[in-house]
């Protein structure tokens, strides 16, 4: 019997099956998307050798073309699930503007892989009767026996017997006991007894390692066909869309110049027809009517709150069916909606109501302040209604599906996975699963995910660097859109507001800066995110760009970095402890600190002038707040706002605090001025809904203004507000392009930030499940 050998790669306590892709820690399976598997195992077998980026990149991504970021995505991916931490474990060396190296000890072993069928033909050859000796059987025999009972053991594998070895003292050539040999009822228990003794000792040695073959809940199964993207717009600004349920029709919102218009394309001719006209609006939802007939859209003016309209497919008059009620979700039939309601002490309540109005609410489920609902989701029957459903607490956000039946408003969770962001929820139109956008990340990207249900099954269906916003599907589960967004942002430095001076400073899109922030050192130095490292941590550099050098380390996102006043010190947002909170370091990286802890995120924090204190904003599952704290030891937090604010900014004079205001789903949000020691605030601006809130806000040098982003057609420039009143002014003056993040240096004299194309397309995928 001649087995077949298969190689294995072992280090720490991982096992590496490249033959099954799998990867096995302490004899359970851990979770890989394909391409994190594939450079695992590019890096195991050049284990100890520099693999460039470059390389890495041509190997894994052979015929396509894709950005560094997709590399550093993936090693951060790995980073996480084998559990790196730099000062105690690393598998992974980061050679910096260059590439990676395993360097843990790899052990390669090699493997039988058991033949079943040969075991079962072993047992049957050889029966030891009660007299002691043994019995023979024939060939004809044996398969007799096999096509009984043993064949559902090993169908469909054959092997011969090439030798048997003849009992000691009785030698019989295979002949001589042909015709004597017979299988009597005792002789068949006896063979089925050891065949089944050979096969437990069998499974001793691969059983483990044949049940860890089974594929795993969170990874794909094989479909017939690859999964297709396809891109239905190139405009590059549009912010929503929804498919109609036959999939001829798709509807979609297009951005551009401070103005939103809503628009039907009729997707086998690429007909396009204008339904609405550019407004001072947003629309937060889109969905087709079950019949097809009719498209729901919930819109907020610039100066209203949000309701919900229809208009027909065709075009017409829209007519308003709902009026200030939060983000409705329709019921299949559109005799009812479902809404999640905030009471004004803090408690969140999932309803339902007529459409029609003539009946009131009826309360499903509630969540005190130690948890949060949003994103209701209606069952095709319209029996059960599904919204995520968390917490923040030690560990962090986590967050899960859960059902609610309408008949008894019994719940129940669905999924187990804890994420810590879930956006949009839809459920497949033949109920056999839901879709939804998840993040890990406290910045995005959502990607697209499947749950099967009711089990809650879950499955990667998008795995890359882009941000899907939206999912709206066919009534055939076949084809689903939604609107892909793609950053390439780099960072740059400006002589004051000189646009014509610009200068860019990095050539690789990793800093993916456009979320995670600046902040410059007294002497001139620009401190940073980057994901060059495989993780969001903390950098810092030259402001032309040179002596790159790495801060924070660690599988958790480092970002937001704040430098204190006399440049010693770096006070940042970090998920390293669980949840988001503020964390202090020297310049150098040395003598992290926790500063901040408790059940809220923790994020956004800025020094006070004299760097004696930081003004930061915490988030619990209700409110968004500012909050300062001394930096003296065992200081105490103080809140400074009790209604929604975020993103402080300490004036100059240390007297003032800048913020934003506001509910960014209805698009009412404004510019505000508090007192440094907290309140009501002493000044308000309205913004254009296409000023980048919720980013940064500065101070100008002199304190009588305030500087902020507003992108126009897809074109971002710097904008100042007098503190004094009036209308904003531009800036900067840049012809092309966003900008994301900036910070002006300490002394006013330069300003660097991060720009670079945004894309925002609506995609339609197929062959998802």
């Amino acid at each position: 019997m001649v087995n077949q050998l298969k190689q294995l790669y072992e280090f720490a306590s991982f096992r590496l099956d490249p033959d099954e892709r799998l990867l096995l820690r302490d004899e359970k399976p851990v979770a890989l998307t394909p391409k994190a598997f594939d450079l695992l195992l590019l890096l195991i077998e050049n284990k100890g050798r520099l693999l460039e980026k470059e390389d890495l990149m041509r190997a894994l991504w052979q015929d396509s073309f894709v950005e560094e970021s997709n590399l550093s995505f993936n090693i951060s991916t790995l980073r996480k699930a084998l559990g790196e931490d730099p000062k105690q474990r690393q598998y992974i060396e980061t050679v910096p503007k260059r590439g990676y190296r395993f360097i843990a000890d790899v052990r390669i072993i090699e493997q039988e892989i058991v033949d079943e069928q040969e075991i079962i033909r072993v047992a049957a050859v050889e029966i030891l009767h009660e007299n002691g000796k043994t019995q023979f059987f024939n060939e004809t025999e044996i398969n007799e026996v096999q096509k009984s009972d043993f064949s559902s053991s090993a169908a469909g594998i054959k092997s011969d017997v090439k030798s048997i070895d003849e009992a000691p003292g009785e030698p019989k050539s295979f002949s001589e006991t042909k015709s004597k040999s017979r299988i009597t009822q005792a002789n068949y228990l006896i063979i089925m007894a050891l065949a089944a003794v050979f096969i437990v000792a069998g499974a001793i040695t691969f059983g483990i390692y044949k049940f860890s073959r089974q594929p795993l809940e969170s990874t794909p199964s094989t479909v017939s066909q690859p999964m297709k993207v396809t891109r239905l717009t190139t405009a590059r600004n549009a912010t929503n869309a929804a498919i109609s349920p036959d999939g001829k029709y798709l509807v979609y919102v297009i951005d551009e110049a401070r103005k939103r218009s809503l628009w039907l394309r009729q997707i086998t001719t690429n007909s396009d027809t204008q339904l609405i006209p550019p407004d001072d609006v947003k629309y937060l939802d889109i969905v087709f009517s079950s019949d097809g007939n009719y498209i729901n859209y919930f819109k907020a003016d610039i100066d209203s709150a949000p309701a919900l309209y229809q208009i027909p497919v065709l075009g017409g008059t829209p007519r308003k069916l709902i009026e200030d009620v939060p983000s409705p979700a329709l019921s299949p039939d559109g005799k009812q909606f479902a809404f999640i309601r905030q009471s004004a002490d803090g408690e969140m309540t999932l309803s339902v109501a007529d459409a029609s109005g003539k009946s009131g609410e009826q309360r499903l489920v509630t969540r005190k302040q130690s948890g949060f609902l949003h994103s209701p989701a209606w069952s095709p029957d319209g029996k059960t209604i599904v919204c995520a459903a968390g917490n923040i607490g030690d560990k962090g956000r986590q967050v899960n599906l859960i059902e609610v039946r309408l008949a008894d408003k019994t719940e129940r969770t669905i999924t187990s996975e804890g994420w810590k962001f879930i956006g949009k929820v839809a459920f497949l139109p033949d109920g056999s699963g839901i879709l939804t956008t998840v993040s890990d990340y406290s910045f995005g990207p959502y990607q697209i995910w499947r749950v099967s249900y009711p089990e809650g099954k879950v499955r990667q269906v998008t795995n890359d660097l882009s941000n899907y916003g939206n999912i709206s599907l066919t009534s055939d589960s076949k084809n689903l859109v939604s609107v892909q967004s793609d950053i390439r942002p780099f960072v740059w430095v400006i002589p004051g507001t000189q646009t014509a001076k610009a200068r860019q400073i990095t050539s690789s899109p990793g800093t993916r800066n456009d979320y995670w922030g600046f902040s410059w050192t007294p002497d001139g130095k620009i401190v940073y995110v980057s994901t060059a490292g495989g993780n969001h941590d903390i950098w810092i550099m030259n402001s032309d760009g040179t002596d790159q050098k790495q801060l924070t380390f660690g599988e958790h996102s480092d970002f937001d970095p704040s430098v204190s006043p006399d440049g010693r010190h770096i006070i940042f947002a970090s998920e390293r402890s669980g949840n988001t909170k503020i964390w202090r370091m020297d310049i150098n990286g040395e003598n992290l600190k926790q500063l901040t802890y408790g059940g809220t995120s923790d994020y956004l924090p800025y020094h006070t002038p004299d760097g004696q204190a930081v003004v930061y904003t915490s988030s619990d599952t209700r409110k968004v707040n500012l909050w300062k704290m001394s930096l003296e030891e065992n200081s105490l937090p103080v809140q400074l706002t009790d209604y929604d604010s975020t993103w402080g900014a300490v004036s100059p004079d240390g007297n003032m605090i800048a913020a934003w205001h506001g509910n960014e789903e209805t698009g009412i949000i404004k510019l505000i001025v508090v007192p440094i020691e907290g309140g009501d605030p002493i000044k308000s601006f309205s913004t254009s809904p296409t000023a980048k809130t919720w980013a940064d806000i500065h101070w100008t040098s002199d304190g009588r203004a305030l500087t902020y982003i507003d992108t126009i057609g897809g074109i971002g420039n710097i904008w100042l507000q007098p503190l004094e009143g009036g209308s904003p002014k531009q800036l900067t003056d840049f012809k092309t392009e966003r900008i994301f993040r900036f910070a002006p240096s300490a002394d006013g004299k330069q300003l660097t930030f991060s720009r670079g194309i945004e894309t925002n397309d609506v995609v339609l995928i197929s062959n998802f499940r």
